[in-house]
């Protein structure tokens, strides 16, 4: 067998030089070709180590704890004891006597031992390190994401076990059994850093559920047995990466669950600068103010009483997930008459209330990110879109319809 010599036998390679260079160099003739002694860190033992790549060695018999012994079972090889103390990570007590290293005999005593104690060390076989991590990709139909992935300790010969960092939203477990896969996938949302962080790990969850996700471009066509994230609140979450694009801001993760108001103004903002169509305000428009100009108060009286189409712009701002957002809103009002006028030397005040009991007034909005946009769109403006505005539905009805 070919083994790393270090590895194997030593934790680190390192050594100091306190026990006297002359001594160490006396004791190395007595060591097969190949090998040599260095002082361990302590300064008061030494141990064999090698600058050769490989050397090999045999006639190792261990002093097996009851545990290794259930693992390794009754006909266990040196391979086996090998690969176990690999893929456990676990080190494996040797016992005293003689190994075979590059076809020569030598003592164990001699691995490792203390000049100046009388009480001979203990020689342990000790493992390489496993495998450093390694990205993978994971897929479903819309989104891929690279995660990293370890190779980790599994207290068996040849079963071989990853496990994804746990500082990700989307983390993954799996291990090998000859051609046996069995994996598990999750997701962990309070290690989003990022609104896509939350789209792309939630998505490719279900589809690894429901047995259409991919690992780099294999599909894994098996179906687990776990609850999917909902899909509406994943539809929820597209919209709102797609807000982020269209407004070019990174809106904050949230850390709590979102208020019903916060959801129907993200839904709000989407129809507008997004589908491009306008929503129903549930909020009832009693008064505005202007500046009107009239001739005479004939003009003001003929108003009263009278149905009344308004149209108008307005600066709009808000907060959506930490972010101030600036717009332009266009809002239309239908089903109103004019209550009253009110007039004063600065501007007019107009009360509204319904058309009557059957025609109850609201108001449709259309949010623009510039007024160049909203000039644009006024110029364009005809009787099909003002019809739009009309039939404009709330952000709760546009959500249940989805």
């Amino acid at each position: 067998m070919f083994v790393d010599f270090d590895s194997i036998f030593n934790d680190d390679p390192k050594s100091q030089f306190i026990i006297p260079e002359q001594y160490i160099d006396f004791l190395n003739k007595e060591l097969p070709n190949g090998l040599k002694y260095v002082v361990n860190e302590d300064g008061t033992s030494i141990r064999i180590t090698t600058d050769e790549k490989e050397l090999k060695i045999g006639g190792i018999e261990f002093n097996l704890t009851k545990k290794q012994k259930e693992i390794l079972g009754d006909k266990y090889t040196e391979k086996d004891v090998f690969d176990y103390a690999y893929n456990s990570q676990q080190k494996i007590l040797i016992k005293k006597g003689f190994i075979i290293i590059n076809g020569e005999k030598i003592s164990t005593d001699k691995l490792n031992y203390s000049p100046f104690k009388k009480v001979k060390e203990k020689v342990y076989l000790i493992p390489q390190k496993l495998d450093t991590k390694m990205p993978i990709t994971l897929k479903s139909e819309k989104y891929e994401r690279t995660i990293w992935v370890s190779r980790v300790p599994n207290n068996s010969i040849n079963i071989l076990q990853f496990k994804s960092e746990k500082n990700e939203p989307l983390q993954i477990n799996y291990t090998i059994n000859n051609e046996e896969i069995q994996m598990n996938i999750s997701y962990h949302l309070k290690m989003a850093k990022s609104i896509t962080d939350i789209v792309e790990s939630v998505n490719i969850y279900n589809a690894f559920i429901d047995g259409k996700g991919y690992i780099f471009n294999s599909l894994i066509n098996i179906k687990m047995d776990a609850k999917k994230y909902d899909e509406k609140s994943i539809l929820f979450w597209e919209k709102v990466l797609k807000l982020e694009k269209e407004l070019d801001v990174k809106f904050n993760v949230p850390k709590r669950s979102l208020e019903d108001e916060e959801v129907f103004e993200i839904e709000e903002l989407y129809q507008s600068l997004i589908n491009k169509i306008p929503f129903k305000d549930e909020n009832v428009i009693n008064s505005i103010n202007a500046e009107i100009n009239f001739e005479n108060e004939r003009n003001i009286n003929e108003l009263v009483g009278n149905p009344f189409h308004l149209q108008f712009a307005q600066n709009f701002q808000t907060n959506i997930l930490g972010k101030k957002i600036k717009l332009i809103a266009f809002i239309m009002v239908f089903n109103s008459k004019i209550a009253k006028v009110e007039k004063n030397t600065k501007n007019t005040t107009i009360i509204l209330e319904d058309e009557s009991e059957t025609k109850k007034r609201f108001a449709s909005i259309m949010c623009f990110k510039s007024q160049n946009e909203l000039e644009e769109y006024k110029k364009q403006l005809n009787g099909e879109k003002m019809n739009k505005f009309k039939q404009a539905k709330s952000a709760y009805e546009y959500i249940n319809e989805a």
